[in-house]
């Protein structure tokens, strides 16, 4: 109270309309806040007689401004610790961005800023780029971005609209798969060396005992389909009987524990 009292000192010394806020406590026991507008009243001999106050309750207000202070310190701290990149731009136009962004595509938090999009990505993947930004696509598409040395990217982006700081713009998130890429195109690669072979040739993972490549030879012996043969492993083309060995002897492979293993083994065909 002691500032409302200043405000009302000042109101009394001056001719100008004062404006402060308060909290007062209501009946229900709940506390209210009040913007005051103040001004002072004088008699026909210019005598102050009072003051004249208007008082609004702004409470909703405060409560809705508490709560976007909240909210946009989660999203922040969100920002900050999530593993993707994650940028906010209006058209284009980079207003903030985290430090993973910044540092995917090689720069400084600093210099990332006032970026725009197309400064990050390369001339083929402009016209797609420009086209999913115009039409506020949601789904996921991928792009070839640009680092700050001017090397490579393959990028996974999703975009959303999103208000920021009272304005329209939009929220994206783009992740590096270039190594997984990469990776994909060295196993298509393999593939056709494989498919090229004669002798059966089986790729599994470690873990999970998935076939992950399957050769033609093998899928022609065994008269499945490289799609039903990536639903199954090497235990679901053993007779039942054997599996259980079967699964005791290539566990030091599994486990890292040997590179290779040499051993006679029966296939069960579709």
């Amino acid at each position: 109270w002691q500032s409302v009292d200043d405000d009302l000192r000042m109101v009394m010394a001056g001719r100008e309309t004062r404006g402060f806020e308060n909290v007062i406590h209501a009946a229900d026991g709940g506390r209210r806040s009040l913007l005051w507008n103040v001004s002072r009243l004088e008699d026909g001999d210019g005598r102050v007689i009072g003051t004249l106050s208007i008082g609004s309750d702004i409470t909703g207000r405060r409560q809705a401004e508490e709560a976007l202070r909240e909210s946009e310190q989660r999203f922040r701290q969100f920002f900050e610790v999530a593993q993707e990149g994650i940028a906010i731009h209006d058209k284009g136009l980079f207003l903030d961005a985290n430090e993973t962004m910044a540092r995917m595509f090689g720069y400084k938090l600093s210099e990332f800023i006032g970026l725009h999009a197309f400064d990050l990505v390369a001339p083929e993947s402009h016209e797609y780029m420009k086209k999913n930004m115009l039409s506020g696509y949601e789904g996921m598409y991928e792009a070839v971005g640009l680092r700050k040395d001017g090397s490579r990217i393959t990028a996974e982006i999703i975009g959303r609209p999103i208000q920021y700081r009272g304005k329209p713009a939009r929220v994206v998130s783009i992740r590096d798969i270039t190594e997984q890429k990469r990776r994909e195109d060295m196993l298509r690669r393999f593939g056709r060396i494989l498919d090229d072979m004669s002798n059966e040739i089986y790729v599994f993972e470690a873990e999970t005992l998935r076939f992950v490549q399957v050769n033609h030879g093998a899928r022609r012996n065994l008269g499945y389909t490289a799609e039903e043969l990536a639903a199954l492993t090497p235990l679901d083309i053993k007779p039942e009987h054997t599996r259980e060995t079967f699964e005791a002897l290539i566990a030091p492979l599994r486990c890292g524990e040997t590179d290779t293993l040499t051993f006679e083994t029966v296939h069960r065909r579709k």
